[in-house]
């Protein structure tokens, strides 16, 4: 059964350019001893929109909330609030959050009921959670999209209502980037973190996957091969197939890769006997050669000026 999720990898915004030019500033001190040390942060005041739109305005606000150093101050939030919001929204606002006796729980409170009640079901945050576990990079997103997509929707799991309204750790972001991607991308990095007796790291997989996205795309005949792995084309991500597999991934790394059935393999000619030579022993995607596992090459200096124009 398919996971229904508000927020998916396609961006949903409601508001159009013009609301977008409707903005606050705020001034920022960066060093409080120094006057002249300052920056400018800006809000785009909020009407109306899609539920990524409220989600967005609410993280931008508490931004200002956290830069102005204003987490305790009731009042300050209050009159933030009442700024940046406008028409509908702020009706709903005043009518939840009086300002007489307003603390900072009842604001909260208040922006909590508003995102319930108008955009977002209480189940959001756990249909979001299973729906990252099922996810698959489409094609047309590259690594690097993909990740910054995810992590932006990891960011909203907080703001989300409860339960399950919070953050995947970079563990599990980790596990969630080695199921997404093609199959024989990751059956590479597999095994030259053998090879290199590494823990892989976010950091690690993402510069390595960048390197087979310009060294070794997957063709469309190969992604329809792997079972389980990136390279759909659905455009909210939204899968079935790895279900299973996601169940056991949540808390860490894979422990194995999806195998082919016979008729896959023969039906994949002369690119199957490729990778399995590949598999044998070190290959360095970077250079297309078995004569260094990646580990290596990026261990050596002198392989590293040759290979830094492709990272």
């Amino acid at each position: 059964m398919k996971t229904t999720a508000a927020i998916t990898l396609r961006e949903e915004t409601l508001q159009s350019d013009e609301d977008k030019k409707d903005r606050v500033s705020f001034n920022i001190a960066l060093d409080p001893t120094d006057p002249d040390d300052r920056t400018k942060m800006y809000v785009v005041k909020f009407a109306a929109g899609s539920a990524e739109d409220w989600l967005k305005f609410r993280k931008e606000a508490q931004s200002i909330v956290e830069a102005k150093t204003w987490t305790g101050n009731a009042g300050a939030q209050f009159r933030m609030y009442s700024l940046l919001l406008k028409d509908y929204a702020k009706t709903k606002f005043i009518a939840q959050v009086p300002q007489v006796g307003v603390t900072t729980a009842l604001i909260d409170a208040g922006l909590e009921y508003m995102t319930r009640l108008d955009y977002l079901p209480i189940e959001c945050a756990k249909n979001t959670v299973a729906y990252l576990n099922q996810v698959t990079k489409p094609r047309d997103l590259s690594v690097a999209e993909f990740l910054n997509r995810i992590k932006i929707i990891n960011s909203y799991l907080p703001l989300m209502p409860p339960p399950s309204n919070v953050s995947l750790t970079e563990e599990q972001l980790t596990a969630l980037v080695e199921r997404a991607v093609p199959g024989n991308w990751y059956r590479q990095f597999q095994l030259q973190q053998t090879l290199g007796a590494t823990q892989p790291t976010l950091t690690t997989l993402i510069q390595y996957f960048k390197v087979c996205e310009v060294q070794d795309p997957p063709s469309h005949d190969t992604r329809k091969q792997q079972k389980g792995h990136g390279g759909g084309d659905n455009d909210s991500g939204d899968s079935t197939r790895s279900a299973k597999r996601s169940d056991r991934n949540q808390g860490g790394h894979r422990g194995g890769t999806a195998g082919r059935s016979q008729s896959q393999a023969a039906g994949a000619g002369s690119t199957t006997t490729r990778r399995s030579e590949r598999t044998r022993g070190p290959y360095c995607p970077v250079h297309k050669t078995s004569s260094h596992s990646w580990a290596e090459c990026r261990s050596n200096p002198s392989h590293a000026t040759s290979s830094s124009g492709t990272t």
